[in-house]
């Protein structure tokens, strides 16, 4: 299920948003071309989108496995 956090910080600084904490470290994952944003320690996800950055192609599918279990158990919010 996913879950609404209508706190997510979209601004100038952090145009792809942010988790509501701007002293955690946010950073994107690729799973094959989705781009996923992270906050291990809020452990939440959102989908930023799909092919927009072209990092996805220098990854192989072992690459998106790992990220993928990394993140699997991150509750997934919407922005």
């Amino acid at each position: 299920m996913k879950q609404t956090i209508k706190n997510l910080i979209f601004d100038e600084q952090y145009y792809w948003g942010h988790c509501p904490f701007p002293e955690h470290e946010n950073y994107y994952l690729n799973i094959n071309r989705g781009h996923w944003m992270v906050c291990d320690k809020c452990t939440i996800k959102w989908l930023m989108g799909a092919n927009l950055f072209s990092s996805w192609r220098k990854e192989n599918k072992a690459q998106w496995e790992k990220n993928y279990k990394r993140i699997r158990h991150y509750k997934e919010v919407q922005h």
